[in-house]
């Protein structure tokens, strides 16, 4: 499911703002998603399940998610990087981290209540906000 992000990543031109990269990264991937919600909610249940086990075992809880995103938002933000320090960077790199994934759209359509295309906009304009507030 993340092979289209990938193939596209590996296509990005080094031009263009981050804000548009950003936003194309998330269109791409929540719609990706929206397709594949059932597998995608399957796959969230079985990461909090292994963290919740190792957890109630008294073990160190894994690190069950690769880290996509993160690595995602490194190379969509890479423009806007250049003008952030390293704490900024990684403080923007967070926020922005809520706004992409399946976990946030559950939030957006379990807890808000909202459609489908209503969720993607409201992530949409939150990395937008977090972009804008994060630059300055």
């Amino acid at each position: 499911m993340v092979a289209p992000i990938e193939a596209w990543l590996a296509t990005l031109p080094a031009s263009g703002t981050s804000e548009t990269r950003l936003l194309e990264l998330q269109q791409k991937f929540h719609r990706i998603l929206v397709e594949k919600e059932v597998p995608m909610r399957t796959a969230l249940r079985v990461y909090l399940d292994a963290w919740l086990g190792r957890q109630a075992a008294g073990e160190v809880a894994p690190a069950v998610r690769q880290g996509r995103r993160m690595q995602w938002l490194d190379v969509v933000l890479r423009p806007e990087d250049r003008k952030l320090g390293a704490a900024q960077k990684r403080r923007l790199h967070a926020a922005l981290a809520l706004t992409l994934g399946i976990d946030a759209l559950v939030v957006m359509k379990d807890v808000c209540h909202l459609d489908d295309d209503e969720a993607l906009n409201v992530l949409q304009w939150a990395a937008r906000t977090l972009l804008q507030s994060g630059a300055r």
